[in-house]
């Protein structure tokens, strides 16, 4: 019995023979077999499987609610591999793509459990993810401010405050301001009275998403 490996290594002789594929992929192994009156030949395709390794993953959170949150996952070990992502909310994705877009229907704090597996391994990991309702949170200053001074108003928003849009409306019959990317403004009463200021807020994901945010102003002499 002559056995070849297809994997360049030096055949071995013998009815049954132990061999280890210095790496993995797949592989045609031939024996060959003669008795001195006759011979014959047979041929196997055989995958030669990597244990699973170095796995890691990451998201796209924190994201807004009812906005896709993506996970994405990488090897540095591993082939012929099943992808499962468990959502944390019942939702489990089983593919052999290491990627997985999901739309949460609750906000809140979940559990990303991601599992690589193939015939001879496995390895898993685990990550948070943020799902919040998109927002403004609160505006300060709240109180008096002083006339003829300039005023530094700041929203606090949810999620990531550097990729929205703001739109200030000062209730003075001054022009309104846009900023992209800054939730702070600098505006001036120039008489005292009580003003509308209101913020009109853009997903910087998805700019059909808006949020509404109300406050009166107390401007002293």
């Amino acid at each position: 019995y002559d056995w070849h490996f297809g994997d360049g290594s030096a055949l071995l002789r013998g009815r049954r023979v132990a061999h280890t594929f210095a790496q993995s992929g797949v592989f045609n192994v031939c024996v060959h077999v003669n008795n001195t009156i006759s011979s014959m030949d047979a041929c196997a395709e055989m995958f030669v499987y990597e244990e699973v390794g170095d796995l890691t993953a990451e998201s796209s959170s924190p994201t807004e609610l009812h906005s896709p949150t993506t996970v994405r996952a990488r090897l540095g070990l591993g082939n012929n591999i099943t992808w499962r992502f468990s959502m944390g909310d019942g939702t489990v994705y089983t593919q052999p793509e290491p990627e997985v877009s999901h739309s949460y229907i609750k906000d809140g704090n979940y559990t990303v459990n991601v599992t690589a597996a193939n015939a001879v391994s496995s390895g898993w990991t685990i990550l948070p993810v943020q799902v919040f309702v998109f927002q403004v949170v609160k505006m300060e200053p709240n109180g008096c401010v002083q006339e003829q001074t300039p005023v530094n108003f700041q929203a606090w928003v949810s999620g990531n405050a550097s990729a929205h849009l703001y739109e200030w409306s000062f209730g003075d019959a001054t022009a309104n301001e846009t900023h992209r990317g800054d939730p702070r403004v600098s505006h001036t009463y120039w008489t005292s009275g009580n003003y509308h200021l209101s913020l009109l807020l853009s997903s910087g994901v998805n700019e059909a998403t808006k949020a509404n945010f109300f406050n009166w102003v107390c401007v002293q002499p």
